[in-house]
């Protein structure tokens, strides 16, 4: 028996195939960087905020649609919209809402 479920385990399972993430930038900060609880980060994020968005100039739904395009070339056919870089639920509530769904 796993001791931890991972995620990828269970969509592998769910769907019968490997689902690939959708690295999205949502423009979200994080409390250790912002000075709400303090400066310069944490250990979890590098100074880039951990992420690697590839397309994180553009508006959220044409991330998706960017990364989608590039994954299917290569045969991809199952994907799952992540949001990357800093602390993903950091911002008032109806900002979260808008930008999980435009996702």
């Amino acid at each position: 028996m796993e001791r931890y479920r991972k995620l990828s385990n269970f969509l592998k399972k769910k769907y019968g195939e490997k689902v690939h993430r959708i690295p999205i930038f949502g423009g979200f900060s994080c409390p250790n960087r912002d000075g709400t609880k303090s400066k310069g980060g944490c250990i979890f994020c590098d100074p880039m905020g951990s992420g690697f968005a590839t397309f994180y100039e553009l508006p959220i739904r044409e991330q998706v649609l960017k990364y989608k395009e590039k994954l299917e070339k290569r045969g991809i056919k199952k994907f799952i919209a992540y949001f990357q870089a800093f602390s993903n639920t950091y911002a008032p509530v109806d900002v979260l809402k808008k930008k999980y769904e435009e996702a």
